[in-house]
């Protein structure tokens, strides 16, 4: 996982789980940039998965469940970069 991945991926679970939700929006659109990112040169990263938990974490932003966006991200996505990295 690069290291402004990580950054960003703090962040952003810091701000949601603080409740700052434009700080968190500004960061997610910034974090999904970079797994798109990371998706078009890495192969070996598992894409469909991360799409799909992508999407979930989209859902969760819609329904205002920032705690369950900050799961996805942290306990879900990440993980899926850095066993893939």
């Amino acid at each position: 996982m690069s290291t402004e991945y990580h950054q960003i991926m703090t962040e952003c679970v810091i701000a949601l789980r603080m409740g700052l939700q434009g700080n968190a929006s500004r960061k997610l659109i910034d974090l999904i940039d970079h797994v798109s990112k990371l998706l078009e040169v890495n192969s070996t990263l598992p894409a469909p998965k991360i799409q799909r938990q992508i999407a979930a974490a989209l859902r969760c932003q819609e329904a205002n469940d920032y705690i369950g966006l900050a799961d996805i991200i942290e306990f879900e996505i990440s993980p899926m970069l850095v066993e893939n990295k």
